[in-house]
């Protein structure tokens, strides 16, 4: 790509982000919920800041996530083999059943989950008076865990092999996009940038910091939205259509759609759901749902996108920590806070890397209540549920 057209890409950059912020006048009942999962776009930008970029670069960072709500969920027996996460990658053949320990040799100790650690300090600034619980970020003294959480003794790890930049050019030329060689302009953790017909894209690697997995965000070109939002109906599926478009289809067993409308936008969002014998939801590390989301003008075309890459997937079992191993790095993992008791627990996967391949690794995702200054907060602590002698 010669100057004058990466000028024109950057120039088309500028103009997608420069409207990029976070929401605002939510009606309560959207308001509260939007506090417990953050805006999406908003997110998208505090992953970036501090980067010597220019700004609408800064605003490309890929992280979709959204509220936990589901519990501990039961699925039928998985078939074995490798399976396939997203709409461009082809299935391997079935692997034949083995216990625990084979399973272990075959992937090796795993890496361990890079989880937060809590915040020095609570969170700053006023509170707002709508929100029923807000989610909490800083260090707590756990009193007492009194969740109870059925897990199996063993259960299933999927593990991926990590994109390099040459799987980014890859998938963006499937979809009729083309190279951006400008290494400077990339965010973090970017291993490409692309121009479309009528879109730029961003293709991230795994972001064990965050737990997320390979993904992209994708920026149609288009005005600022005005008018009303679509609705639910339409809004979803001019998110799924177009998601597929650019191989990037939710897969069948994601939960969603859930669809958010404000202003002249719907915000639209798909959770994954880790189907490997027991089910559970992906969460990130701060304990939100990863997933697929679009974001719909009224006109039902796309104002932002972002979704994990297509990615080929194997299985092995792992053996599960004791129910007081599991308490233990609960209570551990608090720090020293306001007190609370984790009464609320559920299993979910969380991302973990070694540089060669990527885990869905089982966790438990602890969950308890306090106030503070008026405030109920909810506090969300997440721990390995692999056991120890099988993590690194």
């Amino acid at each position: 790509m010669d100057e004058r057209e990466l000028e024109s890409f950057q120039q088309r950059l500028d103009s997608a982000f420069a409207t990029t912020r976070p929401r605002r006048g939510f009606e309560d009942e959207l308001w509260s919920r939007i506090q417990a999962r953050r805006s999406f776009w908003t997110r998208l930008r505090e992953r970036a800041a501090g980067l010597q970029l220019a700004p609408v670069m800064g605003g490309l960072a890929a992280l979709a996530v959204v509220v936990v709500v589901g519990g501990l969920l039961l699925s039928g027996p998985h078939t074995a083999g490798s399976t396939t996460s997203g709409s461009l990658a082809q299935p391997a053949g079935p692997r034949g059943a083995a216990g625990a320990d084979q399973n272990a040799r075959t992937f090796g100790p795993l890496p361990r989950p890079a989880l937060h650690s809590p915040a020095a300090t609570p969170p700053q600034g006023a509170a707002p008076s709508t929100v029923q619980r807000a989610a909490y970020a800083g260090p707590v003294t756990v009193t007492a865990v009194t969740a109870q959480v059925a897990l199996p003794s063993t259960a299933e790890v999927a593990r991926y092999p990590e994109w390099k930049a040459a799987d980014a050019d890859l998938f963006a030329a499937a979809i009729g996009a083309t190279p951006v060689r400008d290494a400077a302009a990339l965010p973090v953790g970017a291993l490409g940038a692309y121009a479309g017909a009528d879109f730029t894209m961003l293709v991230f690697a795994t972001d064990p910091a965050l737990g997320s997995e390979p993904r992209v965000v994708i920026t149609p070109k288009g005005p600022e939205p005005t008018g009303s939002p679509p609705d639910d109906a339409s809004a979803a599926k001019a998110a799924r259509d177009y998601l597929g478009a650019h191989g990037v289809l939710p897969e069948a067993s994601a939960k969603g759609p859930a669809v958010d409308r404000s202003g002249a936008l719907a915000d639209v969002r798909w959770s994954r759901v880790v189907s490997v014998g027991l089910t559970a939801f992906e969460v990130g590390s701060g304990g939100l749902e990863e997933g697929w989301e679009a974001t719909v003008r009224g006109d039902l075309t796309i104002f932002q996108a972002a979704a994990p890459v297509p990615l080929v997937m194997d299985f092995a079992n792992y053996g599960v920590a004791t129910a007081q191993q599991l308490n233990d790095l609960a209570r551990s993992a608090g720090g020293t806070g306001p007190q609370v008791v984790l009464d609320t627990a559920q299993l979910v996967y969380v991302v973990a890397t070694d540089g060669t391949h990527g885990y869905l690794e089982p966790a438990v995702m602890y969950i308890g209540h306090f106030t503070q200054g008026g405030v109920e907060y909810e506090k969300r602590i997440i721990v390995p549920a692999v056991a120890p002698q099988n993590l690194r």
